[in-house]
């Protein structure tokens, strides 16, 4: 059964029954870099190998994962096809996977492409160059799909929609009524790549095929298919679910706000649809990296969008002396620029021909923060402990760890 360490204590713990040799792993969408998603990509995985080295006196030789989900939508929208109707257990993709959504700025390739190099910089120069006998690898969820955990996983959502609807309605916390688990994976079109919401199973002897049919003209559109011949998309839990099943990594990195995600394993909503699915349960660790808030309780996890300028090594530093469940980045200076996260890892293509000024600017704009008293007021609110376990879990909605 999975264990759950959360915040520093979870950390420690965590770090000390470790043996250095084990499977590190993490999940990130490949749009965008954040202070959100570099506590739990990059940071919270340091403070964990640096806590590991500090007190076992020995050098950190983990294999560190870093799983960019490229087989997720981009966007979600609800039945209604409104963004705005959407939530955890009714979700349908608004727009294409990231595998195949174009990159900006005419790059030659797609979304994954683009960013990749940016999220792979920004860990090899602070993770790797602090602990070079940590072995890196950089894998898209893509590759899941050629595994028997995945076609499982699949098949059972198509097949068994009412059992798995069961689960997650159980574990969801009353949060929402779930709509059709069938909903959660999505075969793409195989020329346009759009999404195809009503996908078919049909039998074959031992082997179960995929159809889609349009549905207006009745006109065929994937013809008895096996599910390693289509391209897919995979909304998060099913994803992780077949992930975990077929990586075994032994101790996995989250943000707070996948709690209700993980909760339990063997009785909880991720160890159940395993069960389901006839794929083995994770038996390894999670270890949660705390939330990040801003302005009126705003959390920054892996939402899009947010625009924190914070250097890596100051983020680092906030949460190494942060004992809580959050850490408080209201008073951290604001940029309009996403890009400005680890700025200094980010590959020209991304950055753009104007680097020289862009960090120039950030650099006196980070000269303007010390000197102002928003930094010793975000020193001072995270020092007196005001983001705490409960809050996070009251604004989540979910029972507090």
């Amino acid at each position: 059964m999975s264990s759950y360490y959360k915040s520093w204590l979870g950390l420690t713990t965590l770090a000390s029954k470790s043996t250095g040799n084990e499977k590190l792993g993490v999940g990130i969408r490949p749009y965008g870099l954040h202070a959100g998603n570099l506590a739990s990509v990059v940071a919270y995985p340091y403070l964990f190998l640096e806590n590991f080295e500090a007190t076992q006196q020995k050098s950190a030789r983990f294999t560190f994962q870093v799983w960019l989900n490229d087989i997720q939508p981009k966007t979600y929208v609800g039945a209604d096809g409104r963004p705005e109707t959407a939530d955890w257990a009714n979700m349908y993709p608004g727009s294409n996977s990231f595998q195949f959504m174009p990159a900006p700025n005419g790059f030659n390739g797609n979304l994954t492409d683009y960013w990749q190099p940016a999220i792979e910089g920004i860990v090899r120069g602070t993770i790797g160059e602090r602990f070079p006998n940590v072995r890196l690898e950089f894998r898209r969820s893509s590759e899941l799909i050629s595994t028997p955990e995945f076609k499982k996983v699949v098949i059972g959502c198509i097949k068994n929609s009412e059992d798995v609807e069961g689960i997650i309605d159980k574990w969801n916390f009353n949060v929402a009524i779930v709509q059709g688990a069938a909903s959660f994976v999505w075969p793409l079109h195989p020329e346009t790549h759009a999404p195809l919401i009503n996908p078919r199973l049909e039998r074959t002897g031992s082997e179960n095929l995929i159809s889609v049919h349009d549905q207006k003209t009745g006109e065929s559109i994937i013809s008895r298919k096996p599910v390693t011949d289509l391209f897919w998309s995979v909304q998060f839990r099913m994803l992780q679910v077949a992930r975990l099943a077929a990586i075994k990594p032994d101790i996995w990195f989250m943000g707070m706000d996948h709690v209700p995600t993980s909760m339990g394993n063997n009785n909880g909503i991720l160890g159940s649809l395993a069960h389901r699915f006839r794929v083995v349960a994770f038996y390894g660790n999670f270890l949660h990296a705390p939330l990040l808030f801003a302005g009126k309780n705003k959390k920054l996890s892996k939402t899009l969008g947010d625009s924190i300028y914070m250097p890596i090594e100051e983020l680092i530093n906030a949460l190494r002396g942060n004992v809580n469940a959050g850490l408080n980045v209201r008073f951290a200076p604001m940029s309009s620029d996403i890009l400005s996260i680890g700025a200094n890892f980010l590959p020209n293509h991304i950055i753009g021909d104007n680097q020289a000024a862009r960090m120039a600017s950030l650099d006196m704009e980070m000269e303007d923060y010390r000197r102002s008293n928003r930094f010793m007021a975000f020193q001072n609110n995270n020092a007196e402990g005001k983001v705490t376990v409960e809050k996070v879990a009251k604004m989540l909605g979910v029972p507090h760890l």
